[in-house]
């Protein structure tokens, strides 16, 4: 795998926070015109400062679930930070690439990606 150009954690934490507050208001109208909602089960790839982990979380319920992936380590632990703060329950981090996932077949109903 190559080398990730663009600076994660901490660093990068306001390049994330100004891309969500442009295009996030987009991926949750998008999703919402989608039927995402309670119970669902949601793989989130690249899950990078968790605003739209959190937001995820909120919309499939205590019944639903989140699997927000991250080929980095301390964007896992932002958004962790993030969802935690927020009181969600319903997230699972996992640190990979996309390649590198293993998850049962018909696992999730949704796969997001910005």
């Amino acid at each position: 795998m190559s080398e990730y150009v663009l600076q994660v954690g901490a660093d990068g934490f306001d390049r994330l926070e100004f891309l969500n507050s442009i295009f996030g208001e987009h991926s949750r109208n998008f999703l919402t015109r989608a039927r995402l909602g309670e119970g669902h089960s949601v793989l989130e790839l690249g899950c990078g400062a968790g605003s739209m982990t959190a937001w995820l979380a909120s919309v499939v319920g205590r019944s639903g679930r989140v699997i927000a992936v991250d080929a980095s380590e301390d964007q896992i632990e932002i958004a962790r930070s993030v969802v935690k703060t927020a009181g969600f329950a319903n997230v699972e981090f996992l640190c990979s690439t996309v390649e590198g996932l293993d998850l049962p077949k018909n696992s999730v109903d949704l796969v997001y990606s910005s």
